[in-house]
């Protein structure tokens, strides 16, 4: 048996672990100190005896609520994710009533999803009648909208932590959890016409034009200002391919004028990510701090902290265009489409593969490809490529592209 000490890289915690073979069967296991790994150990050796000379095996019952602090007990509640992972977990085993983590079954899962589609619903009518009764205590004209239900999306979010925090339990619990298997999840269908497309350009630069109107008659300054705010965020979304996210929480000092690039620390990669600046990004940027009062580049009213909001400013103006905006539109894009967009458009334009990979942060290229869309003018060029003689002509270089940027275009744009 090998025992060492070692210091975990995400929590930055020196904890304990083992390496032994007991029975034929190989054990890793690992502890915060060195007292709780040897219990460990001597647990192991103990099922093991019993196993071999036909003994019960004692299993404590391990409840729900204890997997759940265990869980989560190396979280870093400072990423939005962990803490909202936090939260579905809690919440999922407050529900449960303190069942046990052998008790949890495909029906209690099932029942947990059916019930977070129809507290969601609930949410959203109660949304609805305050909407209308604000309207008519203001004397507007109401317009009622059908509530959407929770999107499989989200739904499968919350479902990805709890079987997460399952498929965990046999490794945080060996000693009472080793042979535990958890019960199938039912998760919830994505239908494909849900894939967010690209904004092409007639529509990028009607939006822009509408949202940096000048100020109407009677329109507030706060409203006014919103737009504009709104409009330079689509348009730096649109140039760099950064997150909406990224985007609205970017500071100052994560602009590098003079390298010509922005930093976003370590992103959902785990790798430190840089953003090249292109020129109409610079001129904006530079505008921006010219005039900037607040450490974010994009701000709420008050300076105080990243805007909260941009979906009325951008659906009014969508909607006064008609354009189709919103993820659950027919045919419809939305803030995130900018990011396919600056993908699509970088590669049909000749950009290799790698390098969109790194202005995106994706871990491989496959993901890069899966946001690039092709459209009717670029596969209509892949099928002319198939010609008799067209591919000679062009490897001589007498006629149309050379292969290597035929190549990255085909590539870039299936």
């Amino acid at each position: 048996m090998k025992i060492e000490r070692f210091k975990d890289a995400r929590t930055g915690r020196w904890k304990w672990k083992a390496d032994l073979t007991c029975a034929g069967v190989r054990h890793r296991p690992v502890a915060d100190s060195k007292d709780e790994l040897l219990d460990e150990v001597d647990a192991i050796r103990r099922r093991a005896r019993a196993a071999r000379y036909g003994l019960p095996v004692e299993r404590r019952a391990v409840a729900l609520d204890e997997l759940v602090a265990e869980h989560t007990r190396d979280f870093d509640l400072r990423d939005k994710n962990r803490r909202r992972a936090r939260t579905v977990l809690l919440d999922f085993a407050s529900r449960l009533k303190a069942k046990g983590v052998r008790e949890v079954t495909a029906a209690d899962l099932r029942d947990y999803a059916r019930a977070l589609k129809s507290e969601f619903r609930v949410g959203q009518k109660l949304r609805e009648r305050t909407r209308r009764e604000r309207a008519e205590a203001a004397g507007k004209r109401y317009e009622p909208r059908k509530p959407p239900d929770l999107s499989p999306h989200s739904l499968n979010k919350c479902l990805n932590f709890v079987s997460a925090m399952l498929n965990a339990a046999p490794h945080l619990f060996e000693a009472d959890l080793g042979d535990y298997r958890p019960p199938r999840v039912p998760w919830a269908s994505v239908p494909r016409r849900w894939r967010r497309r690209p904004v092409s350009q007639d529509e990028d630069g009607l939006l822009l034009a509408k949202l940096r109107e000048p100020r109407a008659e009677g329109e507030r300054e706060r409203g006014w200002r919103s737009r504009l705010e709104v409009a330079d965020l689509f348009e730096v979304a649109l140039n760099t391919g950064m997150r909406p996210g990224e985007c609205v929480r970017l500071t100052w000092p994560q602009v590098d004028f003079e390298s010509g690039e922005i930093y976003l620390g370590r992103t959902k990669t785990g790798e430190d990510r840089f953003v090249p600046v292109n020129s109409r990004v610079a001129e904006l940027l530079g505008r921006r701090r010219a005039e900037a009062t607040s450490k974010f580049v994009f701000p709420n009213p008050e300076g105080t902290a990243p805007r909260s909001s941009y979906y009325r400013a951008i659906t009014g103006a969508a909607r006064a265009l008609g354009l189709p905006y919103g993820q659950r539109v027919e045919n419809g894009f939305t803030l995130y489409s900018t990011r396919h967009t600056a993908a699509t458009r970088m590669l049909r334009a000749g950009a290799d593969i790698s390098s969109v990979q790194e202005i995106l942060g994706h871990s491989n290229a496959t993901m890069s490809l899966h946001y690039s869309h092709a459209t009717r003018a670029t596969t209509r060029r892949a099928a002319e490529s198939l010609v008799r003689g067209a591919a000679d002509k062009n490897s001589t270089g007498e006629e149309g592209t050379s292969p290597e940027v035929l190549s990255t275009e085909h590539v870039g744009e299936g």
